[in-house]
């Protein structure tokens, strides 16, 4: 899954000048490609899956939320400046 984001940063960071919109465009569409967690717009899922008994809290802490903080704390400072 980190191959996508590599692929994506070598591929659109040399026209980083020119175009930031289309940068960050194409960076969210490989992150939602590849199926990445991101913290805050998937927590709201999880915490709905908690609340309607579809998870338990224990799911939730552990297969989404320790799991999602750990990637992207190791993986955000990485990621290219726009």
């Amino acid at each position: 899954m980190q191959f996508c984001r590599l692929a994506a940063t070598i591929v659109v960071r040399p026209s980083a000048r020119a175009s930031k919109a289309l940068i960050i465009i194409r960076l969210t569409y490989v992150i939602a490609i590849c199926q990445f967690p991101h913290i805050i717009a998937g927590s709201v899922e999880s915490v709905f899956g908690v609340f309607t008994g579809h998870s338990t809290i224990a799911d939730y802490v552990f297969r989404f939320l320790v799991p999602t903080l750990i990637g992207n704390a190791a993986g955000g400072p990485y990621s290219p400046p726009c």
